[in-house]
């Protein structure tokens, strides 16, 4: 299946029932989240950063700058889960850190799904990950939803 392609590296940071995972659980995505959205974040991932999963860039007193999401902010250090190449925790105390600042952009790597074998995959791939949420978590069968190739027109994916 997709989510699990070792190229991907989706279960990296979106692992079920991670303690604090990198990115959302695709199981328990909110009953509004659509098609589309998932799409959209897919091809667009800085676009609409879900709340939790933001990132910080900060800077040293040394000049060192440390971009990761904040998953500790304590009176006397803070701790960063930063991916570089593999997920680790950065403790930076306070009295090292000059700036926080708020990053724009998603831990979730630009052009991700460029690595996919096609269309198909792709349009596999959100009936999926709307499936994983689904009550019965059963994976989705091979198909398509509604609208699943109009998404990716609407979102200028016709090359995938």
């Amino acid at each position: 299946m997709l989510f699990t392609q070792q190229n991907l590296n989706c279960t990296r940071c979106h692992t079920a029932g991670a303690v604090r995972p990198v990115g959302p659980d695709l199981a328990q995505l909110s009953s509004d989240v659509t098609d589309t959205y998932l799409v959209e974040a897919l091809l667009l991932p800085s676009k609409a950063i879900r709340k939790g999963f933001e990132s910080v860039s900060v800077v040293t007193t040394a000049g060192k700058a440390v971009t990761g999401r904040m998953i500790e902010d304590g009176p006397e250090r803070i701790v960063l889960q930063v991916s570089s190449g593999k997920l680790e925790r950065v403790t930076l105390p306070r009295s090292d850190i000059e700036q926080i600042v708020p990053s724009k952009l998603s831990a979730m790597p630009d052009n991700l799904v460029d690595q996919l074998a096609g269309r198909e995959q792709f349009l596999d791939l959100v009936p999926y990950m709307m499936e994983l949420a689904a009550a019965d978590k059963t994976p989705a069968a091979h198909g398509h939803l509604p609208g699943g190739k109009t998404s990716a027109r609407n979102f200028r994916a016709s090359s995938c």
